[in-house]
């Protein structure tokens, strides 16, 4: 007789990944990077014959208005992303939006200590919704990582430095 010649089938579906939009203000810069092995995920830029993908990593320089696409269902247990802002030395203030579910923990590094001639630089911390503050300190005082339930805002005013310059360099990592 004659026997079925079909050894296996195979059937393949679209791979479930996600996708997101990232909209930034002027001098940021978003760096994405692999904190897990497992499992096989790879984070894309651009679309079509443009698109640019990488296991490990991905840096976003002028990323105003990007749709960032990840190859995985859940690319938060993957990938961290890190965003850098050059703040204006003389008064700056940034509004960060927490999505639903997530919390932010709020890490400083590398501030210096100018000398000022008037006034310390104020470093501060505060929910959108509440007029108390998570954290006030002068640059000259131990900044302790913070935990942000919400949205919040971060304040930095600026003394007039007689020596040195400010710098800050401040890094939020979402969880969920």
């Amino acid at each position: 007789g004659d026997l079925d010649r079909t050894v296996f089938n195979v059937n393949t579906t679209p791979r479930r990944g996600r996708q997101e939009s990232v909209t930034s203000d002027p001098n940021t810069m978003i760096f994405i990077s692999r904190v897990a092995q497992e499992p096989d995920c790879s984070v894309c830029v651009n679309e079509g014959s443009g698109q640019n993908c990488n296991p490990q990593s991905l840096s976003l320089t002028d990323p105003s208005n990007t749709i960032v696409e990840f190859t995985c269902p859940l690319p938060q247990d993957v990938f961290s992303v890190e965003i850098n802002r050059q703040i204006d030395c003389t008064k700056s203030s940034c509004v960060v939006s927490l999505p639903s579910q997530y919390s932010a923990d709020i890490q400083f590094a590398n501030l210096s200590q100018p000398i000022c001639a008037e006034k310390h630089t104020q470093i501060k911390v505060k929910n959108l919704d509440q007029k108390a503050e998570l954290m006030s300190r002068r640059e000259d005082e131990k900044i302790e990582n913070i935990m942000a339930q919400q949205s919040f805002q971060l304040d930095m005013s600026n003394c007039k430095p007689k020596t040195g310059d400010f710098g800050a360099m401040t890094k939020i990592v979402l969880q969920k």
